[in-house]
């Protein structure tokens, strides 16, 4: 048993230190196990489509994502195809080519909304009936976005 005033103190001051430095360890780690348990609560929407034609042709779904989280998100890539008409959708149903969508690499702020624009191949044969579904409103597009938080990437569903 240490009997010392001058013991005593300086053991209470190691105590408290190490007790800091615990917290201060901790708080950081907390947060992000915190924010990441969080992450369902990212969501995302399909907002507008656009076809066109071109040499390539091609359909752009701009999608606007809610991140309620009190870090950033950053959407990194997507798996998505468009189809005419709602789910269940059929194999003869597909718009876009699967496995086409290219995004751009875009950061929503914390408790932001932002916006994403997806751009998928169209088949050369399909671009008339990719503008009719876009126009009459049937288009419909499925599958997910791959964001960034906290470090650890994951899946959204469309």
């Amino acid at each position: 048993m240490v009997r010392s005033p001058r013991s005593q103190t300086a053991l209470l001051a190691a105590l408290a230190a190490l007790a800091l430095l615990t917290v201060a360890a901790f708080a950081p780690t907390f947060g992000s196990a915190l924010t990441w348990q969080n992450r369902d609560t990212v969501s995302v929407s399909a907002e507008q489509y656009a076809v066109d034609g071109g040499e390539t042709p091609t359909m752009t779904v701009t999608f606007a994502v809610d991140n309620p989280t009190r870090r950033r998100v950053t959407v990194v890539g997507a798996s998505l195809v468009a189809y005419d008409g709602p789910a269940p959708h059929g194999d003869d149903a597909a718009l876009t080519v699967p496995r086409s969508a290219s995004v751009p690499r875009t950061t929503v702020p914390a408790g932001d909304t932002g916006t994403v624009t997806v751009v998928m191949d169209v088949p050369n044969s399909g671009v008339d009936r990719a503008r009719q579904a876009v126009r009459s409103g049937r288009a419909d597009v499925s599958g997910s976005l791959r964001l960034q938080l906290a470090g650890r990437e994951f899946d959204v569903d469309v």
